[in-house]
């Protein structure tokens, strides 16, 4: 059977060989990243995101401007298990803006860290 101009086997077999398995079941993405962070994968003619691609081989296609995305707190996390399908504004405002906040305060506390072990 053909899907996305490949045999379908030839795109799993593909996708598989850019994961390696952890002991909490996360399928980690150590293929192609984006700027943005989230894994690509060469889908001809597109590039797609690696999340997005394993939705798809397990489920179907997701439709334009929903997003496959980790729930598990793994962002290179492409197990579909771990995978929430939803529209990009309500998964920044409940899934990444949380977290980019608590990342924010992280840094801050690091920074403060280093400048109060340099003045000692």
């Amino acid at each position: 059977m053909k899907k996305w101009g490949r045999p379908v086997e030839n795109v799993r077999y593909r996708f598989e060989k850019k994961i390696r398995r952890d002991r909490h079941g996360c399928h980690i993405w150590i293929g192609a990243k984006g700027l943005d962070g989230i894994g690509r994968f060469w889908l001809n003619p597109f590039l797609q995101e690696a999340p997005r691609v394993a939705w798809a081989l397990r489920h179907g296609w997701i439709n334009t401007g929903e997003r496959a995305f980790p729930i598990c707190g793994n962002v290179d996390c492409v197990n579909v298990k771990h995978l929430k399908c939803e529209y990009r504004s309500r998964l920044w405002r409940e899934v990444v803006y949380p977290k980019k906040i608590v990342l924010d305060e992280a840094k801050y506390i690091y920074d403060e860290l280093i400048i109060a072990r340099a003045k000692r």
